[in-house]
């Protein structure tokens, strides 16, 4: 088969970073940079966001659990949902020795992926249900517990500025999703200097410079359409 024609990876969203925005770094940096971007269009201005682009081909796509993000590789046959999955499956499949981590660090890794998720998560809920001045005003003063464990955890030396000490899947969760807070956040990092210093050893990596000036990579808008916090422009 011509590769050129078909790229190996489809991945799946809609046209905001939210989950997938580090994905699809992850896949830049692995080697592929011409995989299949699709993103779902929403239509209409809240509260009559139409989501039918993505609702019409749902149950159509062979997916066993059909959500967003999805990840399609055509080589192998495999087609997976759920965040951590695509992230963990991209750097197994495609970078296992440098992004994976053996042994206890990968223990450590899978720890670190799921407090990553929980940041994340606090995140949504404060962007897509905030009702008022006051309810964000709070969330942002509550930054400063909330990043306290992650500043304790980055703050010891493992032998290089990422989570484990070498870069991993989970940092390019994880990194994306500091700079989502400060974006909808700005000044949440300033007193966490070493939260601060990952996430710019991060996107001072060569492949993360390069995805950022390629047609994949777009800063606005983070959240979708319904989300009173948000940096569309």
């Amino acid at each position: 088969t011509n590769t050129s024609i078909m790229p190996r990876f489809t991945l799946a969203y809609w046209p905001i970073r939210g989950l997938a925005s580090g994905a699809r770094m992850l896949l830049w940096h692995c080697g592929q940079t011409d995989f299949e971007n699709v993103m779902y269009e929403q239509k209409g201005e809240p509260p009559h966001v139409c989501r039918e682009s993505w609702y019409s081909v749902k149950e159509t796509l062979d997916l066993d659990f059909p959500n967003l993000p999805y990840l399609i590789d055509h080589e192998a046959g495999v087609r997976l949902t759920q965040s951590m999955a695509i992230y963990s499956y991209i750097a197994r499949t495609l970078a296992p020795d440098e992004l994976m981590g053996e042994g206890k660090i990968a223990v450590y890794l899978e720890m670190l992926a799921q407090e990553a998720m929980d940041l994340r998560n606090a995140l949504i809920r404060i962007c897509y249900n905030c009702k008022s001045d006051e309810e964000k005003k709070a969330f942002a003063d509550s930054l400063l517990d909330r990043f306290a464990r992650l500043e304790k955890w980055l703050g010891k030396d493992r032998g290089g500025p990422f989570v484990v000490g070498t870069l991993s899947y989970v940092d390019f969760f994880l990194a994306e999703h500091l700079q989502q807070y400060e974006d909808l956040f700005p000044g949440c990092l300033d007193a966490h200097p070493n939260c601060k210093g990952y996430k710019a050893a991060f996107f001072d990596l060569p492949s993360i410079k390069q995805f950022q000036s390629s047609a994949y990579y777009f800063a606005s808008p983070i959240n979708s359409k319904n989300a009173p916090i948000n940096n569309r422009s």
